[in-house]
């Protein structure tokens, strides 16, 4: 029997810090719902989790910047649609001044209207922008617009805009000292008003394609993000069953190494009783 030093009593304190640490680490898991909270648990699952993370995140970057290019082309496309009916308007015009049923008066107010009707496409086509950037006017150089699709740098991962094909412009269609005084002058331009609408026709064609193109590199970014986020999980969430069930064990075991420490601490007492004979 030794008084001065008690073993039993520092054998069951080593014991019940252990587990209180063992307790204090498996709450921490299950208040933040990861089962690795620092380095040291799981040095090469963090290490892992941490790039994972970092992946999810641009890709969600990446994902917007995709949505907002959809917006953009949606934003062009409502435009266009605008510029299309203007010119579906125009050539209605040139086929009623092309009949001697109207006076030349009547062709004088037609005219007015075809002007007025030119010149709102290019006022269309002026104001037409995206974040402050004009996207109708076939301004800009090579690759013009970009929009990083990808998370990473090279130039698979980024969507470029050719702005110069998507000029919208009345003399750019080909609509010119367009004039309807006339019953022959509004014949020959309906000719132009057609090769505009064939113009426009094959710019909204490539206005849907990039359209299409944006919304298929969204879903893919969608299920890149869903399968990156599960392989996160897979490696840093906590199990919370397994927790809980850790956790119940380490209460009890807290419990037992208290009331084990409590009866160590008794056992000096036996000594006195020796020498109290």
């Amino acid at each position: 029997m030794r008084i001065s030093t008690n073993t039993s009593a520092i054998n069951a304190h080593r014991h019940l810090e252990r587990t209180q640490s063992a307790e204090d680490k498996t709450m921490n898991h299950l208040s933040t719902g990861s089962r690795i909270t620092e380095a040291s648990e799981d040095a090469a699952g963090y290490s892992v989790s941490t790039s994972l993370n970092a992946n999810i995140r641009s890709t969600q970057a990446a994902l917007r910047n995709t949505n907002d290019g959809i917006s953009m082309v949606q934003v062009a496309e409502g435009a266009v649609q605008t510029i299309s009916d203007k010119l579906i308007r125009m050539r209605e015009l040139g086929i009623q001044a092309s009949s001697d049923t109207i006076s030349d008066t009547e062709r004088r107010m037609i005219n007015r209207e075809v002007q007025q009707t030119k010149a709102e496409i290019d006022r269309v086509v002026s104001t037409t922008e995206y974040n402050g950037k004009k996207i109708l006017n076939g301004g800009g150089t090579w690759p013009g617009f970009e929009v990083q699709v990808g998370i990473h740098a090279d130039e698979n991962n980024t969507l470029g805009v050719d702005r110069r094909k998507f000029n919208f412009s009345s003399d750019r269609l080909g609509l010119h000292g367009l004039d309807f005084t006339t019953k022959e002058s509004a014949r020959e331009h309906l000719a132009d008003i057609d090769f505009a609408l064939d113009s426009v026709s094959s710019y909204r064609s490539t206005l849907g394609a990039l359209q299409s193109r944006f919304s298929t590199i969204a879903d893919n970014l969608g299920t890149s993000h869903q399968n990156l986020s599960a392989a996160n999980s897979r490696i840093k969430d906590a199990d919370v069953a397994s927790e809980t069930g850790d956790l119940a064990r380490n209460k009890i075991l807290r419990e037992a190494g208290t009331a084990v420490l409590a009866q160590a601490n008794t056992q000096p007492e036996q000594a006195l009783r020796l020498l109290n004979g």
